[in-house]
């Protein structure tokens, strides 16, 4: 009770809403790919550097957080790579092992 299968999981977060702006995506191979790789166990410091929104106001500042996003791919590009903004060369495509 109270537990969630990771399949339905990922269902919920990423499947399902891609469904209902019409996208439809897939991890298959050959697939381009939309993907982020996620470290729970790497914490971050809040400061209005590491900011991404436009507005400073914020009662986490100062404070240390888990979680950090170590790649974004978006529409087979590299978007974000461990820090670094902007697309990367070269389309990213998924390979079945």
């Amino acid at each position: 009770a109270g537990r969630l299968r990771l399949s339905a999981l990922l269902a919920a977060l990423s499947i399902r809403p891609a469904a209902i702006i019409g996208e439809s995506r897939s991890l298959t191979d050959g697939a381009v790919a939309d993907l982020v790789i996620f470290d729970p166990t790497r914490r971050w410091q809040v400061t209005p550097e590491t900011l991404e929104s436009g507005s400073a106001n914020t009662p986490l500042l100062g404070m240390e957080l888990p979680g950090v996003v170590r790649l974004t791919v978006a529409n087979g590009r590299v978007t974000y790579d461990d820090g670094l903004l902007g697309p990367a060369e070269g389309a990213v495509r998924i390979a079945a092992r």
